[in-house]
């Protein structure tokens, strides 16, 4: 960014302070609608745990769904005439460096409250890889169940043992996990767990699992674990899985099929509370066989795509995404956002490349959606949305502030924001360049905090403070370095906010 910018920035936060009341204001949020994500990682726990311990972790740990799904986002209302809508936003600001920065936001959203939902019982069927040893933690989960629900208890290593056969939560003694022989047959533990909840007719069948990583023995590719669980998840059966461990990626991938959501536990305690969560939270079937499709209008093309699902197709024409099932969470509300999972974040942004070579006047559209599904009742459905931009393609604000489609989504950009500037310190600090690495947090000190001066927001006050932490390590790791700021970077610009 120029130095002329920056003071532009400056200027304009003071103003706007000055404008506002003393206190900081909330961030602008809309109400009546409530966000449904794709499935797979609710945090960053794994990230967050490295940078605590006073490492560098590095930046394939940086889940992008997870990291949006640790945010609270209240949108405006949405009503499409159906159980799940499709919700966009465009945002426009000079880069850093003073190129242009055109991101659009894409959000499923239902005016359904799972709230008002009448709770089903559930029959939720656990399967607990023996090494994994967590029966104290998992006695939480079950504590957590309602008095009609059932559970059952599987625990697997290379071979597969049920251990709780449909018993009332309240019946459930301590539990036995044995010793693990060493194997890991996920596909037979998940098999026999599908099965277990689709036999039970009565209740709405959920599976959690507890493992270590990938397969060791059994079927070991994963395709079929993927379509196992993906058709699991059309019967409305939702997988959750849950690590305690460094893993790939792989468990993650099971969630998202699954339909559910995936755990990263960083101790003992952490574990409990997930534990907790998991038995609390009523997961709602509301939609399956989910295809999405974003398109840049003239103008544009399509650059990078962040927190979108695992399998998007993405190229310069367009990004589609399959999902076989779209569940929504009995939470209290998306504002929950005590510590620990606040949730609730969802929805991915797609970055725009404007044609130089375009002439694209002000007020032109310059992104569409367009979803198809089937909703709970067997009915098909359309839905579709677009953004549209005030500027002309490629432009930036005249006053150097960003340009919002709408000023509800203001928090959307800042949370694709903070979760560049993360990656942009552990991307730069792997690559061995230490000085621009201990640039990120200067770089971005002014409008982060500004930002927060006027919507003082605790899910962005934990993104700066994680970022000042990384920042701390990177310091100790890299003292003899000089610190430079970086202005521009191919794999990580952010927006000038």
């Amino acid at each position: 960014m120029k130095t002329e910018n920056r003071l532009t920035l400056a200027v304009a936060l003071a103003l706007l302070g000055a404008c506002a009341s003393e206190a900081p204001m909330s961030t602008p949020t809309g109400d009546g609608s409530r966000g449904v994500t794709f499935g797979g990682a609710a945090d960053i726990g794994q990230f967050r745990a490295v940078a605590e311990r006073g490492e560098i972790p590095d930046e394939s740990m940086l889940d992008p769904v997870g990291f949006f799904a640790e945010h609270a986002v209240d949108l405006p209302a949405v009503d499409c005439g159906a159980d799940v809508c499709v919700q966009t936003g465009l945002a426009v600001a000079p880069r850093f460096d003073g190129g242009n920065w055109t991101m659009g936001y894409v959000a499923l959203r239902t005016s359904l409250d799972p709230s008002a939902l009448e709770r089903p019982s559930s029959h939720v069927v656990i399967a607990i890889e023996r090494r994994v040893a967590h029966a104290d933690e998992v006695s939480h989960l079950i504590a957590a169940l309602d008095p009609d629900d059932r559970v059952s208890v599987l625990t697997f290593d290379g071979a597969v043992e049920p251990i709780v056969d449909q018993a009332a939560p309240g019946d459930v003694g301590d539990l036995e996990l044995g010793v693990s022989d060493g194997g890991r047959d996920l596909f037979g533990a998940l098999a026999e767990a599908v099965s277990i909840a689709r036999a039970d007719e009565t209740r709405e069948g959920r599976v959690v699992l507890l493992t270590h990583g990938r397969a060791t023995s059994g079927i070991q590719e994963p395709e079929p674990l993927l379509e196992l669980l993906g058709d699991a998840a059309r019967d409305g059966i939702a997988t959750t899985v849950i690590t305690d461990a460094d893993t790939s990626a792989y468990p993650k991938e099971l969630a998202q099929a699954g339909g559910g959501t995936f755990y990263f536990a960083s101790d003992e305690g952490d574990m409990r509370d997930v534990m907790t969560l998991v038995g609390e939270t009523a997961l709602h079937p509301i939609a399956t066989d989910l295809h999405l499709e974003v398109r840049p209008m003239e103008g544009y093309s399509l650059g990078r795509v962040f927190g979108a699902p695992a399998g998007t197709e993405v190229d310069a024409s367009g990004a589609v995404i399959v999902a076989p099932a779209l569940f929504v969470g009995a939470r209290e509300s998306e504002s929950d956002v005590d510590t620990g999972r606040r949730g609730g974040g969802g929805g991915f942004f797609v970055e725009l490349f404007a044609d130089e070579s375009a002439s694209v006047a002000p007020g032109h559209q310059a992104l569409a959606v367009t979803a198809s599904y089937t909703d709970a009742s067997g009915e098909d459905r359309n839905v579709d949305a677009g953004s549209w931009n005030v500027l002309a393609s490629g432009q930036n604000p005249a006053d150097m502030w960003p340009s919002f489609s709408n000023p509800l989504i203001t928090k959307p950009f800042m949370m694709v924001n903070m979760y560049l500037g993360l990656r942009f310190q552990t991307e730069l600090y792997g690559a061995g360049d230490c000085a621009r690495a201990r640039g990120v947090l200067p770089m971005m000190e002014v409008s982060v905090e500004g930002w927060q001066r006027l919507y003082e927001d605790p899910d962005i006050r934990a993104d700066w403070e994680l970022m000042q932490r990384i920042g701390e390590n990177i310091d100790r790791a890299c003292a003899e370095s000089e610190v430079v700021e970086p202005m521009s970077y191919v794999h990580a610009s952010c927006m000038f906010i």
